[in-house]
């Protein structure tokens, strides 16, 4: 939908770049691409901090400023718990929603904000709302289904969440989810209208790239070179339940099988799963890596696994499926076959779905990727092929651009009606 005026668009949430995972990525993608587009752009986020709950070096108090490829940021102060239970959670959400309700934000056509940070969005729209700004919340996951799937919280709670999370929802412009099963839910139990919950899957962030050097790779991280290497990367967090992958890596040193498991990444579970494997040689803890370094280890790896914890697979779409597709890797899911992964998996074609929390599945299910070199290589075509379907960066960010303008159509914000030459309210 082409449009006649760039709009003024701002980006209010808890994830950006430099931050390497989770969110981060399409925040800052979608802002950077609506800047060369020819959009304004603004961005107020906290400092970075995911996936380790770290501020990372260099940032704090003394950077509240920022530009990142050429993108205005300013960085609030919030509070950012090391151990985030659920109950920190929800201060660090509610600190940051109290920050941004309560700093001066400049005019804007519409607002986007990101979720999770579901309860700061709420407060940031209390205050878009009091300035007739239109606002769109992009939700990555969903908090009533989370309570309900996991044990970080008391599950009595789901109902009150759902009925909390379906009135925020409720009262935004419009809403974007990134997978079809996530839009029913929203319609179905939480009583959004369709008309006004759109689809846009996250695509990646990464491009393919040629096939790495794997033993000039696997030498420099410190791999076996003659050993089936699986990898998975991202959040070491309670939802991922990865202490599977540490007993089947036990069970594999046990059976002498000639199999490495690389985990990669960060997070509040990092260091029971590192007490759990002890001193196991098969497997590896590795800090999140960069950029290009991130795609060498992916590329480098035999079989790229997706973890969820048993009865937790309809909340979010694991953002790291995105990445494992450009690698021509198969993916290897530990997830419930109806969950979000896994039917992502199974309908790119990319790979094989194990019993969530079953170390033995998981191991079987490797073995035969093992003994299978040209199935897998089929695998890792078709993720490819799915990728360059599905996951196209410029189609998501013109969908997203439409969903936009269409909103500021229908209800012209204060910025808009001041250019037209209204008074601003």
């Amino acid at each position: 939908m082409p449009a006649s005026r760039p709009l003024e668009v701002l980006l209010l949430g808890p994830n950006y770049a430099p931050e390497p995972s989770g969110l981060a990525p399409y925040a800052t993608g979608l802002m950077r691409e609506l800047k060369r587009r020819g959009h304004g752009v603004n961005v107020f986020t906290t400092h970075p901090h995911y996936p380790t709950w770290r501020v990372f070096d260099g940032y704090g108090r003394a950077r509240r400023h920022d530009v990142v490829d050429g993108v205005p940021v300013r960085r609030l102060t919030t509070y950012i718990p090391h151990a985030p239970n659920a109950p920190k959670r929800l201060a660090f959400e509610l600190s940051l929603g109290a920050r941004l309700a309560t700093t001066r934000l400049p005019r804007a056509d519409v607002a986007i904000c990101t979720s999770p940070a579901l309860f700061a969005s709420g407060l940031a729209m209390a205050r878009l709302r009091a300035r007739g700004i239109p606002t769109v919340v992009w939700a990555q996951d969903l908090y009533g289904v989370g309570v309900a799937e996991t044990e970080m919280t008391d599950k009595r709670l789901a109902p009150a969440v759902a009925w909390a999370e379906s009135a925020l929802l409720r009262a935004a412009d419009a809403v974007i989810t990134i997978h079809p099963s996530l839009r029913r839910t929203l319609i179905d139990q939480l009583r959004l209208s369709a008309d006004r919950v759109h689809v846009v899957r996250n695509w990646t962030h990464l491009s393919p790239r040629p096939p790495v050097d794997r033993a000039m790779v696997r030498k420099r991280l410190g791999w076996p070179r003659d050993r089936l290497v699986v990898l998975h990367s991202g959040a070491m967090g309670f939802k991922q339940g990865l202490e599977v992958v540490v007993d089947a890596a036990n069970t594999a040193r046990r059976r002498g099988l000639p199999i490495h498991f690389v985990l990669m990444g960060d997070g509040n579970q990092r260091r029971i799963l590192e007490e759990r494997a002890g001193l196991d040689p098969a497997v590896h803890f590795l800090d999140p890596l960069p950029g290009e370094e991130y795609q060498d280890a992916m590329g480098a790896a035999d079989i790229l696994l997706v973890v969820d914890r048993p009865g937790v697979g309809s909340m979010a779409v694991p953002s790291k499926l995105t990445s494992y597709f450009t690698t021509g890797n198969p993916v290897l899911g530990s997830t419930d076959a109806e969950g979000n992964a896994g039917v992502e998996i199974r309908d790119a074609g990319a790979g094989l779905l194990a019993r969530p929390g079953d170390a033995e599945d998981l191991l079987a299910n490797i073995l035969w990727l093992a003994e299978h070199p040209e199935e897998r290589a089929s695998m890792g075509r078709s993720g490819l092929d799915f990728y360059q379907r599905e996951l196209n960066m410029d189609n998501a960010v013109s969908a997203v651009e439409e969903i936009l303008f269409s909103i500021v159509t229908r209800r012209p914000s204060p910025a808009h009606r001041l250019t037209e030459g209204v008074p601003n309210p």
